[in-house]
């Protein structure tokens, strides 16, 4: 759901056309912007827009866009509840934004090598640094004999923070995990590459979008 929930958002629109939309997807020096179910559109920043932080996926910005404007203008980034970050190679004084205004963090490892407590630790620390609520997904469960020591670990690491075990090719567990998808609720997931963050995304949507 595109529409904005939060307070500042839906009192953006203005009666010159300005209105709100939320930032999807960056893609050199554009966002691609979603107001509701409609498809989505491409936004271009204007100078004053430039003069503060960049827009970053999960903003709510302020844009206007004409009948036959090929791409919105952004006019200016709406306050953030939340914004998860990480330090940026070779930038030390401006960390990189991973995603703004996110609810829910899942924190994707895998039931075989890429299996790491000490890199979950440094995933709860950014998520509850950033203001969101983290839930831990153990993935690739139908390669894993036995799974109960892996799980527990987990739970020793990350003490009062969900553990879910799940399988996005058997489906077991894809109940929990939809069972924290809640309306009106941003969800990401954080996890190395082959950490198994794609399989679930493509099995809650039916299809391979991811």
């Amino acid at each position: 759901d595109a529409l904005p929930k939060d307070a500042h958002a839906k009192d953006a629109a203005t009666n010159d056309g300005r209105f709100p939309a939320r930032v999807i997807a960056e893609e050199r020096g554009l966002v691609r912007l979603q107001t509701g179910p409609e498809d989505p559109f491409w936004g271009q920043l204007t100078g004053r827009a430039r003069l503060g932080d960049a827009p970053a996926v999960g903003d709510w910005i302020v844009c206007t866009r004409g009948p036959s404007d090929p791409r919105a203008r952004i006019h200016a980034l709406l306050p953030r509840r939340s914004c998860l970050t990480r330090r940026a190679a070779g930038k030390l004084d401006r960390p990189q934004v991973l995603g703004a205004n996110v609810d829910v963090a899942f924190i994707v490892t895998s039931l075989d090598a890429d299996f790491n407590t000490r890199r979950v630790d440094r995933y709860l620390t950014t998520i509850w640094d950033g203001g969101a609520r983290p839930v831990l997904l153990l993935t690739k469960l139908d390669v894993c004999e036995d799974p109960d020591p892996y799980i527990a670990e987990m739970e020793r690491a990350a003490p009062g923070v969900d553990v879910i075990a799940l399988s996005a090719v058997t489906g077991a567990g894809m109940e929990a995990l939809e069972s924290r998808l809640r309306p009106g609720e941003t969800t990401v997931l954080l996890g190395s590459s082959g950490s198994g963050k794609s399989t679930p995304i493509n099995r809650l949507m039916g299809e391979a979008v991811a």
